[in-house]
């Protein structure tokens, strides 16, 4: 007994001591939920008052700033696929030329006088206004007409190269005619001698001014012998008329002469 006793005594002054720490430290840490007296530092209590105070101001103002930006939100969702139909219908106008058939649902050409390319009109908010209505087209920088949709300018585009390669064609078929005219003109040496225009004409021509050349030469003689020539045949003629008459004569008839006679013409 008197051992448990003394165990007890030692066990219930270990608890002694603990139980007088926690409560000094309770005591010296303990929490001000007010405001001590004689000290200007608020209480607890008062400065999480002032902190829920803040933070629902706080969230008043965020639930206020929230409704407006979803309304915004709300606003512009609602435009966003009107919108997205508008760009889509712009793109395909401007580059293949197309509007959308509500009736067809299908894509179709558009008709005349439709602007591939719009100018865009703002709205006051800043915004495209999307809302049907006439539009000005984007007109040119050359000539100022209204610009096409890209797959006519690209229509365009193929064609103009079919064209440069049939012009090219054809100028390589000139160049070829052209060179055999060349040849033709000129003449060529290879791979033998063939005589142009050119050089024939300029035979021609050295032949054409010798033969005028001989002819001056020989005008004079020309000249002399035709006058002799038409002397003689003068004579011969006048002769021939006297030998007729002669025969015509009932009196006398032409007798050949059977020796020279000194006085008739020609011995």
């Amino acid at each position: 007994m008197a051992m448990l006793g003394k165990i007890m005594v030692v066990v219930f002054t270990a608890l002694s001591l603990a139980v007088f720490t926690w409560a000094f430290g309770v005591y010296t840490q303990r929490i001000e939920f007010s405001a001590p007296a004689g000290k200007d530092t608020p209480g607890i209590f008062k400065t999480q008052q002032a902190k829920a105070a803040e933070l629902s101001a706080n969230a008043d103002r965020a639930f206020t700033r929230w409704s407006g930006n979803l309304a915004t939100i709300t606003n512009v969702e609602g435009q966003r696929y009107p919108r997205r139909s508008y760009y889509a219908a712009l793109l395909q106008l401007g580059e293949y030329g197309l509007i959308w058939n509500a009736q067809a649902r299908q894509w179709a050409p558009a008709p005349a006088g439709v602007p591939m390319f719009q100018v865009l009109a703002i709205t006051k908010d800043g915004y495209i206004d999307v809302s049907p209505g006439p539009r000005q087209p984007v007109l040119s920088r050359e000539g100022g007409a209204p610009l096409r949709s890209l797959a006519n300018y690209a229509q365009d585009a193929v064609k103009l190269a079919q064209d440069i390669r049939t012009s090219r064609e054809a100028n390589v078929k000139w160049i070829d005619e052209r060179k055999k005219l060349n040849d033709e003109i000129v003449g060529v040496t290879e791979p033998q001698l063939v005589k142009g225009l050119r050089r024939l004409i300029s035979e021609q021509k050295t032949i054409d001014e010798q033969a005028n050349m001989e002819d001056v030469y020989a005008a004079d003689v020309v000249t002399n012998r035709e006058a002799e020539f038409g002397l003689l045949k003068k004579r011969r003629d006048a002769m021939t008329a006297r030998m007729e008459e002669l025969d015509r004569d009932p009196e006398r008839k032409f007798v050949p002469p059977t020796k020279k006679d000194p006085n008739r013409a020609g011995n």
